[in-house]
C-alpha cells in the first residue's frame, strides 16, 4: 500500500526536527486533494472551511516551511509572475503550460530536458540540479477556452 503525502511530509519534517502539526496536515491535505495549482489565498479559504481559527498568516509560514523543508513546490503561472502557486512536490519531473486567454494551466512531462542536461554535461562539465521551465501561450483546441 503507497503512503499518503502526508505520512511521508511527516517523515521529512522529522528528519528536520520539525513536527506535523495541525495546520501543517490541513494544508497538505488540501493541496493533495486539489485539482488546480492554489495560491495561499485560496488555500486559507479552503483551510478555513475546516477550521475557522486558521490566520492567512499561519498559512503563508506554513507554505514556506513546506517549501524549505522540500515537501512543496511554489510555482509562479500568472501572466505577470507575480503570485506564488503551491503544490505537492512530486519526484517526476513535470513542467507548465499557462493560457495568456483563460488562465488554464497544462502539466506536461517531455524527455527534452534530459536531453538538454546531457549535453551541457558533456559540452560544458555542468550538472543541472533543478530546472523551472513554463510555457506560456494561446489554447487552440481546448473547447473552455474563449479565443
Amino acid at each position: 500500500m503507497a503512503r499518503s503525502i502526508v505520512d511521508t511530509a511527516a517523515d521529512k519534517l522529522r528528519a528536520q526536527g520539525l513536527r506535523m502539526t495541525a495546520q501543517r496536515r490541513l494544508v497538505l491535505e488540501i493541496l493533495e486533494a486539489a485539482n488546480s495549482h492554489l495560491d495561499a489565498e485560496m488555500l486559507h479559504q479552503h483551510a478555513r472551511e475546516r477550521d475557522q481559527s486558521i490566520s492567512l498568516a499561519t498559512v503563508y509560514r506554513t507554505l514556506n516551511l513546506l517549501h524549505r523543508a522540500g515537501i512543496i513546490e511554489q510555482r509562479f503561472l500568472d501572466q505577470d509572475h507575480s503570485r506564488g502557486y503551491y503544490e505537492i512536490h512530486d519526484e517526476s519531473e513535470h513542467f507548465h503550460f499557462t493560457c495568456l486567454t483563460c488562465g488554464k494551466v497544462i502539466e506536461f512531462e517531455t524527455d527534452l530536458v534530459a536531453q538538454i542536461r546531457a549535453e551541457l554535461l558533456e559540452k560544458y562539465g555542468v550538472i543541472v540540479e533543478n530546472t523551472r521551465i513554463h510555457f506560456e501561450g494561446r489554447c487552440t483546441r481546448h473547447p473552455d477556452c474563449p479565443q
